[in-house]
């Protein structure tokens, strides 16, 4: 085998390298739509306030929370978190498993999932979360201010 074709060999290598890296990355990575839920759900609520945590809109996903978790957290301190939550992106994919509960109570499980690095160090790292919610006056509300995720 001449130089000239080791040369094309080992770029053809190369490039198919590149393909099965990006087919695993794509593959672990998954779908990036969100799942849609039934309107005025917990499953709903939750992601509408995660979507407005994520989107720096902090009236938004504070209004979202039950009574008991904004007694928790003053809107100024929660604004604060918002506002410093964009700030560090990560690639990070969050699912709800199950929800567990009935009546007015109601523990969503959810997955979550952050992804780092590139190529050969790439990296996934998973973990389960549950998050409680309460139904007040007919509507669904986060039963915490979720400030760590």
């Amino acid at each position: 085998m001449g130089r000239a074709e080791r040369s094309v060999l080992i770029i053809g290598l190369g490039v198919l390298g590149l393909v099965v890296l990006a087919v695993v990355a794509a593959l672990a990575l998954g779908s990036t739509e969100p799942t849609r839920f039934p309107e005025g759900s917990p499953e709903d609520v939750l992601q509408r306030y995660l979507i407005a945590v994520e989107e720096g809109r902090a009236e938004e996903a504070y209004d979202h929370l039950s009574a008991r978790a904004r007694e928790d957290m003053s809107f100024r301190d929660f604004s604060r978190y918002v506002a410093t939550a964009g700030q560090y992106p990560s690639e990070r994919r969050v699912r709800i498993d199950r929800a567990v509960g009935d009546g007015d109570r109601v523990t969503l499980y959810l997955t979550v999932e952050f992804f780092y690095g590139s190529g050969i160090d790439f990296n996934r790292s998973t973990y389960e979360r549950p998050v409680r919610m309460v139904r007040e006056d007919g509507v669904w509300k986060v039963d915490e201010p979720l400030t760590v995720l």
